[in-house]
């Protein structure tokens, strides 16, 4: 599946009542903290669907179409893709594991990169904790957890 496909299927979706809804509770009039942003209308649990449908299999290299999308539920879909498959290579299983790592890195770094499409707190809450906050947890190059460390302090 490619993003084309994705947001094409998340606009076949679109309700035009819960709109009206969303962009009231996210302030998105004049002057208001969201203002600007554009919603299609889904509920968190539509655009978690997609995603699980999605996530194990969208290649990484279409994730950006998604982030850059003016659609909220669209850049959600993006952002949760990147927080489910950054937590299913954050298992201690995968800690040291080298390919793991890699890929970790690559999808905070990616993160990192469309930061800004993250531009309200829902974006935000739904997506920093499970990247951001278990990237701490997790070591960026084999054997640079701080557990790794005290481990090679134990043994010298």
């Amino acid at each position: 599946m490619t993003a084309k496909e994705v947001i094409e299927y998340m606009e076949s979706l679109r309700n035009e009542e819960q709109q009206q809804v969303l962009m009231r509770f996210f302030k998105t009039g004049p002057g208001e903290y969201g203002e600007g942003d554009e919603f299609l209308g889904l509920k968190v649990p539509q655009t978690r669907e997609v995603v699980r449908v999605i996530a194990k299999d969208f290649p990484l290299e279409e994730v950006p179409q998604l982030l850059l999308s003016a659609w909220h539920e669209v850049r959600l879909c993006g952002l949760l893709v990147l927080a489910a498959r950054f937590e299913r290579l954050a298992t201690k299983r995968l800690a040291t594991d080298d390919e793991a790592i890699k890929k970790r890195n690559d999808i905070l770094a990616m993160y990192l990169r469309y930061a800004e499409r993250a531009n309200n707190w829902d974006l935000v809450d739904l997506s920093a904790p499970k990247v951001l906050g278990t990237s701490l947890l997790y070591p960026l190059t084999r054997g640079s957890s701080e557990r790794d460390r005290a481990k090679k302090t134990e043994d010298a």
